[in-house]
């Protein structure tokens, strides 16, 4: 990936075990791939003072890639981790844990050499013009945000403001309906089987997105939002969950990853926003799977890729990276304005 961006990277190394022995690791990663700009080394779990002096000698005697840090062990600092991957900074975190954290990093990493070499380094970033929000007034969109459904990548919210959403954030555990005059719903991934008691109790949302999305409203979801549209999320003991029953089938939870990776996928047929973007690209990370989907459901996605529509609603397992492909951002943005003016008229 840091070659495909033409991005410098900063490697980061557990030395807990190492000394000497550092710079074997190091220059591996200089000499392995020659394509790789390898432009730092910050070294963590440092022991003391003499431990990260040994570190930096032997590196500066055999490689060619600076140390740009030296972290000291600190057990207060670490994150517990889950099923799916670590705990979210939402949910562990709190001023104090930030504050420190930050003195960490500063007494630690030399910061400046850090953005120089960021800034210096990299390959200019072209993105989208400004020029096409410009003059348009804002499409109020929904987008899912509390403990169930958390996960999205900033660059996509950043585009679809640029496209000219006014993204309106809201809870599927805890609000009793959507948003007022949303005309379209954002979907993001999370971990809804962690709240799949309170989600499907709350009978009154599960109510709204289904009569929005019978009504032809533009719903995006993916992953966790996937699995919240479909019938049911069922645990891995067995006990069932009903969901807002848009997509006819569960999503069953496993013991272990159902996926994980990158992934492009084919678009194929009618699907909605994303016709034309033949460059999308996102990544799968998911402990569930769906029941075999009837064929009555339109497929957005080829095989083997899961993505599916009914009337307005895209949903995937895949979380897709907007930047791969900006028109699906601007088409999405375009098709809830489109349907506004739909329903006004």
């Amino acid at each position: 990936m840091a070659k495909w961006l033409r991005a410098p990277t900063l490697l980061v190394a557990d030395a807990g075990a190492m000394a000497r022995s550092a710079a074997a690791l190091v220059h591996g990663f200089e000499t392995f791939d020659p394509k790789l700009d390898l432009a730092g080394i910050l070294f963590n779990r440092i022991g003391g003072a003499r431990h990260a002096e040994l570190l930096r000698e032997s590196v500066s005697q055999y490689c060619a890639t600076e140390v740009i840090g030296c972290l000291p062990r600190d057990a207060s600092i670490a994150i517990p981790s889950r099923h799916l991957g670590l705990t979210l900074a939402a949910e562990s975190l709190s001023e104090a844990n930030l504050t420190q954290m930050a003195g960490w990093i500063e007494a630690n990493l030399d910061l400046d050499r850090l953005l120089a070499l960021s800034r210096d380094r990299s390959s200019p970033v072209h993105e989208p013009s400004e020029a096409a929000s410009a003059e348009r007034a804002a499409v109020r969109i929904a987008i899912a945000r509390d403990p169930a459904f958390c996960f999205y990548y900033q660059d996509n919210l950043d585009l679809l403001a640029r496209y000219g959403a006014e993204l309106v954030p809201f809870s599927p555990v805890a609000d009793s309906e959507l948003p007022p005059a949303i005309v379209g719903l954002y979907l993001g991934g999370g971990y809804p089987e962690l709240h799949a008691e309170r989600l499907s109790a709350n009978h009154s949302m599960l109510r709204d997105i289904r009569e929005f999305a019978e009504s032809g409203g533009p719903i995006y979801a993916e992953c966790g939002g996937f699995m919240y549209l479909t019938e049911a999320i069922v645990e891995a003991d067995g006990r069932e969950h009903p969901m807002a029953g848009i997509f006819p089938t569960c999503a069953r939870m496993q013991p272990r990853l159902a996926a994980l990776g990158y992934v492009q996928p084919n678009i194929t047929g009618d699907c909605l926003w994303a016709a034309n973007c033949r460059d999308l690209r996102g990544h799968q990370f998911r402990y569930s799977k769906i029941d075999p989907m009837p064929q009555s459901i339109a497929r957005a996605y080829a095989e083997p890729v899961e993505g599916y529509r009914h009337k307005s609603v895209l949903g995937s397992y895949i979380h897709l990276h907007f930047l791969s492909a900006p028109g699906f951002a601007e088409q999405f943005v375009q098709h809830c304005a489109n349907w506004a003016l739909t329903t006004i008229s």
